[in-house]
């Protein structure tokens, strides 16, 4: 698939970690990490195995440190 002139892989479409259509309804800012490879790894594989963005399993690791420190 062809975006912005890059050509995304169809495995991480199909796997939800690049949206065909970006989200235009909400206001994004980007924020970058740099993370061990093995956690980098093991944070892809967990978005992957249950199918959703590393972007919403980032929000929803998120929410659960703002639960968890409330």
């Amino acid at each position: 698939m062809a975006r912005g002139g890059l050509t995304i892989p169809a495995c991480m479409v199909d796997k939800g970690i690049m949206n065909e259509q970006p989200n235009t309804h909400r206001s994004r800012q980007i924020v970058g990490i740099s993370l061990p490879p093995a956690v980098a790894t093991a944070f892809k594989e967990e978005a992957a195995r249950r199918n959703i963005s590393l972007r919403s399993l980032f929000e929803e690791m998120w929410q659960g440190y703002g639960d968890k420190t409330k």
